[in-house]
């Protein structure tokens, strides 16, 4: 490699042709010696928590335990410093900060879904009261991947900056109750996103940076900015507890130059092309060219370290992939330091499907020789195929022979690489377990969405915490004994009688958040989602088990929160229209497999019998209809979904009952409007043929009710109106016994 130096002139310039199609180059650790003796804002950000006997933290000495003393020296490497400024989180603040030598300049706290330290409901562990990076680190704003109007992100502006160049030095933690894997992502300037993963343990003082988005800290440097404000939008991926903690801005020696291709040679008698760009020492780019025919970018070197010392960098000489390269041919940008790794493995009937977090190369993935299946008893399957499907991260095998029922397989793979020519990296042997599908056995019904799916109807107390009060289902079984009263045990004391729980319909629920310790709800259908609540479940499991003679099992997986559109992202969507495949749609096929696969022992009565999964109910689109991005592509989300859930279950008919976004009735705001007629046309066999007699959407603005006639103001849970619960339950079970009744026909 040539770094630095001038081209000579020698063959066609594509410089003109190339222009501007490059993007922003990664930032790399920060490396320096000695003490911090440039300028700098050094600002501790916090907040209090909450004791358990339901005080704020209003004893001074806890307050200190989150606040920096002016003669504590923190901040991490070379940037540990005294004098910190703290800043209290109040949203639509300013607060004027000073430097170490006197300059001044200003913070904006534009939006933030509040803050607090580790521990919000405990004072701090007293171990680390004497420990100033832990005092930094100990409370934080909270940024929420809200994909509605943004006020949930943490979102920080600063201005009259006064450093020609500075680098900015953001520390990043979170809470004991962080949902999720601690990811989120920092937009600076509006420039594109930097992912990072923060330390899950308490804060302690280790100071770990951030220089692989994979890997946990709490740091990230970003060097060479200039201009005299600032804007900085952190956000974590998903509804959790993480955010800035603080930040340094430290005046710099020169600033970053906008990465810009000045000259491209290309030869024609070798194909060999060399390459020059405006850099910046420290940095890494990637060299790339994109496949015309499925616009992928492949690399030519993936990792190309910056000149040390010039402003320009120098790649080549290197081979041309294509005669005669045009004017989009090459590319600089983001470097590509991450190896491949097999995701997931699933398999039924004739196909195995293999997911891949990065698109592998076409001539490799493609050869059935590079993939050996195997019995339990260590014979192999009969390998027929290989293809992408839907996208290029996803390989589908086709086996010659079907795959047997509730079977376990393992598939090792060999020589596969990415299009950087990357090996794969960790397991490249998996193991997988086919479904059952016993039409004889337990018949089993998955059921998915977000909070109102989790369920809010309230059981017991209505409007006024009153027992038996206005919209609770105790209200409704007493004035409305005809149409509820089969829910109690003795119908004639409908005050005090017990509800019915039905031994032929069962529910198991893993209420666990991603990555956490199973936390099992299982047993008798009954209004016991919460020990206060229930949800969609309690009516669907009357519907079915009414018409459905062999036992029933609800699986049921959902969280608050979520959003087709990113959490439940399904792989098509993925694969056809960007982004990465939801955390919680993996997570939804792990609780089911969690609970099928351990049937026997979590339901001994029903040992033996086999299963099948029988249907797929859903109930979710609050955050979609934040978002007019979100909402917009609700509809083909929603189609994609319903094909990638077939597939992963082996059920390539499965009936899906949709319960729409309803609450609010009638009147909706554009976007929850257009989202719920988003729902609806998924089950219009007219709009969608594919699904005809497969898919029902049921409409659930009729069972919309006013807050007077409600338990709570709770408009984005149903006002927590019983009756609504029970009625959208009850109509996707409805819905699900007409579909199933007209398969069997």
């Amino acid at each position: 490699m040539k770094r630095g130096g001038h081209l000579s002139k020698t063959g066609t310039s594509l410089v003109c042709m190339l222009g501007a199609i490059v993007v922003l180059g990664a930032v790399m650790p920060y490396e320096t010696a000695g003490a911090n003796v440039r300028d700098s804002f050094n600002v501790n950000l916090y907040a209090f928590g909450r004791l358990h006997e339901g005080d704020r933290w209003t004893d001074e000495a806890l307050q200190e335990t989150v606040r920096l003393r002016p003669e504590d020296v923190a901040g991490a490497r070379a940037f540990e410093t005294a004098g910190w400024q703290n800043l209290h989180i109040r949203r639509s603040a300013t607060h004027t900060i000073t430097s170490e030598q006197g300059s001044r300049a200003h913070v904006e706290i534009i939006s933030n879904r509040g803050g607090g330290p580790f521990h919000w409901g405990r004072g701090r562990n007293p171990d680390t009261f004497g420990i100033p990076n832990a005092t930094l680190l100990d409370s934080r704003m909270n940024g929420t991947h809200d994909p509605g109007d943004r006020s949930l992100h943490a979102v920080l502006k600063i201005t009259e900056i006064p450093f020609a160049a500075y680098d900015l030095v953001l520390y990043l933690s979170g809470g004991s109750a962080v949902r999720g894997d601690g990811r989120g992502t920092v937009r600076i300037n509006g420039g594109h996103k930097r992912a990072f993963v923060v330390l899950g343990k308490e804060p302690d003082g280790t100071m770990q940076e951030i220089s692989d988005s994979r890997v946990p800290g709490n740091y990230m440097v970003v060097r060479g900015l200039s201009g005299s404000s600032l804007h900085l939008d952190i956000r974590g991926d998903g509804f959790n507890h993480i955010g800035p903690a603080g930040f340094q801005i430290v005046a710099a020696d020169r600033a970053r130059p906008p990465l810009e291709v000045t000259d491209v040679q290309y030869n024609p008698s070798t194909r060999e092309v060399t390459m020059t760009w405006r850099s910046f020492p420290g940095d890494r780019y990637g060299v790339y060219w994109i496949d015309e025919t499925e616009g992928l970018p492949v690399f030519i070197n993936p990792m190309v370290e910056a000149h040390p010392e010039a402003d320009l960098t120098t790649y080549g000489p290197f081979v041309s992939p294509v005669e005669n390269p045009r004017r989009d041919t090459f590319r600089v940008g983001l470097p590509d330091p991450y190896r491949p790794v097999l995701e997931r493995v699933w398999g039924n009937n004739h196909t195995i499907s293999l997911s891949f977090s990065k698109p592998i190369a076409r001539q490799l993935a493609l050869d059935p020789l590079n993939y050996v299946v195997t019995r339990e008893d260590g014979s192999r399957v009969a390998l027929a195929a290989a293809q992408f499907y839907p996208g290029r991260n996803t390989v589908r095998l086709r086996t010659a022979e079907p795959l047997g029922l509730s079977a376990s397989y393992t598939v090792a793979l060999h020589n596969l690489v990415d299009l950087s020519g990357y090996a794969l990296e960790g397991e490249t042997v998996r193991s997988f377990r086919t479904w059952d599908n016993n039409p004889d056995g337990v018949q089993v019904f998955i059921l998915s969405g977000q909070s109102n799916m989790v369920g809010r109807g309230r059981r017991e107390t209505g409007q006024d915490d009153v027992q038996g009060g206005i919209g609770s289902l105790r209200y409704f079984a007493i004035r409305h004994p005809d149409t509820f009263g089969r829910l109690l045990v003795d119908p004639s004391d409908p005050e005090n009688s017990p509800w019915v729980e039905r031994t032929d319909v069962r529910m198991w629920w893993n209420r666990a958040g991603l990555g956490a310790s199973p936390n099992i709800l299982k047993g008798p259908i009954g209004p016991v989602t919460t020990p206060t609540t229930f949800g969609p479940e309690y009516g669907f499991g009357w519907a079915v088990g009414d018409h459905i003679e062999q036992p029933v099992l609800l699986v049921k997986s959902a969280w608050g929160g979520m959003s087709l559109f990113r959490d439940f992202r399904p792989p098509r969507a993925a694969a056809l229209r960007g982004g990465r495949v939801g955390a919680h749609f993996d997570e939804l096929i792990a609780h089911v497999r969690q609970a099928l696969d351990h049937l026997d022992t979590e339901f001994p009565d029903l040992a033996g019998m086999g299963y099948q999964i029988a249907g797929f109910g859903w109930h979710q689109g609050w955050n979609d209809s934040l978002d007019a991005g979100a909402s917009a592509e609700y509809e083909a989300n929603m189609a994609d979904f319903i094909r990638d859930i077939r597939d992963a279950f082996g059920q390539p008919h499965l009936p899906i009952s949709i319960a729409a976004t309803g609450h609010g009735g009638f009147e909706q705001p554009p976007l929850r409007a257009a989202l719920v007629e988003a729902q609806l046309a998924v089950g219009d066999p007219q709009r969608h043929p594919e699904f005809a007699g497969t898919v029902y959407s049921v409409d659930t603005r009729p069972f919309w009710r006013d807050v007077s006639v409600s338990p709570r103001d709770d408009s984005s849970h149903w006002n927590q109106n019983a009756e609504s619960f029970f009625l959208i339950g009850y109509s996707m079970g409805r819905g699900m016994v007409q579909m199933l009744a007209t398969e069997r026909e």
